[in-house]
């Protein structure tokens, strides 16, 4: 008896495992470029993430129990997507400086972060487009709000319109659109926000691969 109670857990996992959620719309991973060299390249600051989905728009698909049965849907009502201005830039940071770009602020500052003042490039994202499908395969509520609701799995696709503005010619001189997705194909602990920063993310990494933001994170010539 004690050897099936320690087993079970196993069990079920194994179980929540098998049963696929219907997937979202995934994208593509493109292969970002590496900063330019020299201590003179820009830098770059995320100033503002807004949301931009249209009123009534399904965001989210919820499955829920071992068989991920189908469950309640959120559709847009307006105000913002479910993430903290520091997780954007938390997310944003990450994926520049991977790559060696020069991202002004100090996660760490307390109080006035001064340091945001050397920004030569301001960037801001409109979230357009979310779309999720996730399985909560430990509860047995079609809103997924009883059982364990920290395990889950699926997918998010997200679509960003980006705006980079340049303080020394005190204009946009770059607009562009990219998408992202993540997926956990199978039972991670986490939540829906945390699938919404991971596509948010992927966003970024594809944004990266854009050569005209690299050009502008060029060193100015010397004349």
């Amino acid at each position: 008896m004690k050897y099936i109670v320690s087993i079970l857990p196993l069990l079920l996992t194994a179980l929540a495992g098998c049963v696929s959620v219907q997937p979202t719309t995934m994208a593509e991973q493109k292969t970002p470029l590496l900063a330019p060299t020299g201590p003179d390249a820009k830098t770059f600051l995320l100033t503002k993430v807004i949301t931009q989905i249209p009123l009534g728009d399904r965001v989210v698909n919820i499955q829920y129990g071992w068989s991920c049965f189908k469950g309640n849907a959120l559709d847009w009502r307006g105000g913002r997507i479910n993430l903290t201005d520091d997780e954007f830039s938390d997310g944003f940071r990450k994926e520049f400086t991977k790559l060696n770009y020069k991202v002004a602020g100090d996660p760490s500052a307390l109080f006035v972060d001064t340091t945001i003042n050397s920004a030569d490039l301001l960037v801001a994202g409109a979230i357009e487009k979310v779309q999720t499908n996730v399985c909560f395969p430990f509860s047995g509520s079609p809103d997924a709000n009883i059982g364990i609701t920290s395990k889950l799995k699926g997918s998010t696709y997200m679509r960003v319109r980006w705006q980079i503005y340049s303080k020394s010619s005190a204009k946009v001189v770059l607009e562009t659109t990219t998408d992202g997705s993540f997926e956990a194909a199978e039972v991670i602990t986490g939540s829906i926000p945390q699938f919404f920063k991971n596509a948010f993310q992927s966003n970024v990494s594809n944004l990266l691969a854009e050569p005209r933001l690299f050009e502008l994170s060029k060193p100015t010539p010397q004349k």
